[in-house]
Order: C-alpha cells, then sequence, then structure tokens
C-alpha cells in the first residue's frame, strides 16, 4: 500500500520501489498537472548532512537550463519524508525498452544525438550525473529521450554512515576512477555512456560477474570487451568509438558527448570517423591503481526500478567496498636465479716424462711401420683403429700424435741424459767406466722440429736392450 497524500500532492499509484528511493505517479493540485514524485526513505530524512545536500543539489539540477534533462517542479519534507517533485515520463526507462535485446544503430545515434548536449551542459557547471545508466534515461509520450536523476547519486554519498572506502553508482555502468572511489568529473560519465552504448548495440552490459564486486573489478582490470563478438552485423566503426569512450584513463576519452555523438553518426553511415586517435595502452592497461581498502560488512545495495537482468551486478546501484589487491613494498629484494653455469674445459694432459713398465715393453713396430708386420715401410703414420673396430677421430689422431711426439721428445732427453758421463757416474750403483763402445746403429731420435744426430755412448756404457728403451726406429725408414 502507499499513502494517499505527501504534502501537497496526491498519490495515484506507484511507478518504482528501489533502496535509493521510492516513485509515485502523483498530482499536483497547485499547478493542476501529473508530477513524478521522488520520495526518499524516512532513516534519510534524519541524516543533517543528507539532507543539507539534498536541499543544495536539488537547487542545483533545478538550475540546469536544457531541454533533454527531466525538469525539477519541486523538493521539500513532508511527514518524515523527503521528496523531489519532477516531470512525469509517461514512455518508460530505456531499461524497460532494451529488456535485453539490441537497439538498431540509427536508433542508438538518435539517442545519443538527443542526450548529448545536456550531458555536455551539466558538464560545463561541474555537475556530474554519477550514476548514468539505462534506468535513468526516461521517455516521454512523444518517445524523446530524457535525463534524469542528476546529483542523487552525490547526494547519497554524503551519508554520515558510510566510509572513504565505499562508492555509490552502478556497477555495469560504472567508471574505473568511480570503483576505486577517486574524485570525478564529466568524463567519469562518458564512460558510463559508452557502456551504455555497447548495451544498446549488444544487448548486454559490457562486464558481467558473479556479484557486483566483480563487475567493478572488471571495470578497472579488464579489458574493453569485443563488440564485434557479440554484433556481428554492425560496423567495425563501432569499436572504436568504444574503445574510446570505455578508455581506462579518463584523459584517453572523448572530451565531450556532443565529440562521441558525432562520430556514431559517421559510423551508422559508413563515414570516416572524426574522433579516432587514441593512445593504445588505453584499451587494455597494465597495471591499473589498486582499488581502496575494504570496510567488511558495510556493503548496501540499493535496487533500482527495473527487473533484473541475466547478470548479478546489472542494474544495481549499490554503496559497495572494494577489494584491494595486496602491493608488493617499495623495498622488496628481488633475487633473480643464477645463470647457468658452463662448465671450464678439462686441462690437457701433461706429459711426466717417465714410462711406464708396460710402455717399455711394448712390442716393437716391424719395418714397414705396423707392429708384427712385414713389407716396406711407406714412412707415412696411418690411423690406427680403436676397440671395436671404429677408427679414431681428426682431434683424436692428432692430440695422439702430438703424445707421441712429447714422448719421444722425453725419451731423447733419457737417452742424452744416460750418454753424459757426470750423470751417469752421479747414479747410485754406477759401474766403473770401461772401453766398450756402443755399436754405431744408434739412429738419432727425432723431435718435433728437428731431427738431431747420433750422440755416440761412450765406451763404458752398458748396453741396453732396444726392446726395453723402445727407441725409437719405428721412423728408421721415414722420410724427412
Amino acid at each position: 500500500m502507499f499513502p494517499e497524500k505527501i504534502g501537497k500532492y496526491t498519490i495515484k499509484r506507484e511507478i518504482a520501489r528501489g533502496g535509493m528511493a521510492t516513485v509515485y505517479e502523483a498530482f499536483d493540485p497547485v499547478f493542476e498537472r501529473t508530477v513524478a514524485l521522488k520520495v526518499l526513505p524516512p532513516e534519510y530524512f534524519h541524516d543533517e548532512t543528507f539532507r543539507a545536500r539534498f536541499e543544495r543539489e536539488a537547487k542545483t539540477v533545478a538550475s540546469i537550463e536544457s531541454a533533454v534533462i527531466v525538469p525539477v517542479y519541486d523538493f521539500g519534507e513532508a511527514d518524515g519524508r523527503l521528496f523531489l517533485a519532477m516531470r512525469y515520463m509517461g514512455g518508460g526507462t530505456l531499461a524497460d525498452r532494451l529488456n535485453g535485446a539490441p537497439m538498431p544503430p540509427k536508433q542508438v545515434v538518435h539517442l545519443l544525438n538527443r542526450i548529448a548536449p545536456g550531458l555536455d551542459r551539466a558538464h560545463a557547471r561541474n555537475i556530474v550525473h554519477r550514476d548514468l545508466k539505462p534506468a535513468n534515461v526516461l521517455f516521454d509520450d512523444s518517445n524523446e529521450p530524457f535525463l534524469s536523476d542528476f546529483g542523487i547519486a552525490k547526494v547519497a554519498m554524503t551519508r554520515s554512515d558510510l566510509t572513504r572506502a565505499q562508492v555509490i553508482g552502478t556497477p555495469a555502468y560504472m567508471s574505473p576512477e568511480q570503483a576505486r572511489g577517486d574524485m570525478l568529473d564529466g568524463r567519469s560519465d562518458l564512460y558510463s555512456l559508452g557502456a551504455m552504448v555497447f548495451e544498446m548495440l549488444t544487448g548486454k552490459p559490457p562486464y558481467d560477474a558473479e556479484s557486483p564486486t566483480g563487475v567493478m573489478l572488471k571495470q578497472v582490470m579488464d579489458p574493453i570487451p569485443r563488440i564485434l563478438t557479440n554484433q556481428l552485423n554492425i560496423s567495425p566503426f563501432w569499436q572504436t568509438i568504444i574503445d574510446r569512450s570505455m578508455a581506462k584513463r579518463p584523459e584517453d576519452r572523448y572530451t565531450t558527448a556532443a565529440a562521441m555523438a558525432a562520430d556514431a553518426e559517421a559510423a551508422a553511415e559508413g563515414r570516416p570517423l572524426v574522433y579516432v586517435a587514441m593512445p593504445a595502452a588505453s584499451v587494455a592497461p597494465a597495471a591499473p591503481p589498486p582499488p581502496p581498502p575494504v570496510t567488511p560488512g558495510s556493503a548496501t545495495v540499493i535496487q533500482p526500478p527495473r527487473a533484473p537482468s541475466a547478470g548479478a551486478g546489472d542494474g544495481k546501484t549499490i554503496v559497495q567496498p572494494v577489494p584491494v589487491a595486496a602491493a608488493a613494498p617499495l623495498g622488496a629484494t628481488i633475487i633473480k636465479p643464477a645463470a647457468p653455469q658452463v662448465p671450464a674445459a678439462a686441462p690437457a694432459p701433461v706429459a711426466s716424462g717417465k714410462l711406464s713398465k708396460k710402455e717399455l715393453e711394448m712390442p716393437l713396430p716391424g719395418p714397414g711401420g705396423a707392429a708384427g708386420g712385414g713389407g716396406k715401410g711407406t714412412g707415412k703414420a696411418k690411423p690406427v683403429a680403436a676397440a671395436g673396430g671404429k677408427k679414431r677421430s681428426p682431434a683424436g689422431l692428432i692430440a695422439a700424435i702430438a703424445a707421441g711426439i712429447i714422448l719421444l721428445a722425453c725419451i731423447a732427453g733419457l737417452v742424452s741424459a744416460l750418454s753424459n758421463p757426470e750423470f751417469r757416474a752421479s747414479l747410485p750403483g754406477a759401474p766403473t767406466p770401461t772401453a766398450t763402445e756402443v755399436p754405431p746403429t744408434a739412429t738419432a731420435v727425432p723431435t718435433a722440429t728437428t731431427r738431431p744426430t747420433a750422440t755416440p755412448i761412450p765406451p763404458t756404457a752398458t748396453p741396453v736392450p732396444l726392446r726395453k728403451l723402445y727407441l725409437p726406429t719405428i721412423y728408421k725408414n721415414a722420410k724427412p
């Protein structure tokens, strides 16, 4: 049931009810006209701060001279309630007409051309709507659109029970800065207008989530949705309009609603857009600022006069805290994993200058240059097959030759030392020198660079078996 009268107004019927206000169709007996009477809940009446702001904003909105803003006829208090009397609009709301279905682009252009001047006029006077949405676009009996509820959201922000972490608005159309609780200007309304255009063209709001808070976070964090994925039979120019009007940074958006309407008209007619320049970073910001901290248990959801849609955050005007993502401290030390170390190459083996017993007792190669083989030697080194029948690689063969040369040099040094009488005399148990001579069959020991001549061993030296010294007779027939 509704009251029969509120102040001087006779109540005819209830139009809509929500958490913010109840709207009645009423009759003004003084001017003999039908009005829309918006009555606020009784608890607002006892908030002195709210009452003062309500009166101030009502006077400001009433002073806006625009043919597309629903005019305010009267405001005041009666029977312990605050009320606002406005022109009665018998054509319903834009939310009623959408109802989940897209509108033809030409109708979207007509609506933008109609409401853009009124929105720009309000912004020129530093008046921000703060809750621009389809439910606040009303139609008269001639189906012409009007903007309503200017300043109501701003009035609601003055309630004494609100905290600084709370924001007021409708999440589905809320700008990122409004979701964060930042200071607002007219560009916030242009973002909301862009979200409305998206819904008018596709039949659904840009973002959807399981909760109003989730929708607000998407407004801040998520990239702008692609309009062509929801509506294929539409000019791609509309995506450019959505990208600019819903840019995450206010400075990247349209500066006026009239500029947005001009681009919309060009897109509908297939003409090039006028306002197309926009930084690419504004479409998907890399790191948006975090929302304000959460005040647990302080959220208040205010239902508007419209049917709920598919999205849980659609059509709800809320007072909602926004959670904050944990930020890393500025002085945090970041430890990066060390780069993988490449192991150093192993050092090449160094010859010790001594021969093992196994090496000293190796069989001597035959005259042909191969062990145990016969025939005439060719004087050229041949690669030796490794175990398993596989040949050595060129690098391995070169290393083997180098090791052999070092070994031969060591043997030559040993032979030279043994030919020195003083060295032999210094050896323990050295025999007394005699007149015996070594047969003149000893050959010179080749080195890596020269071919020294044979040094005769004094006749006192005891002949050493050729097999044990492993003298390089392998090179006896080798050509220089």
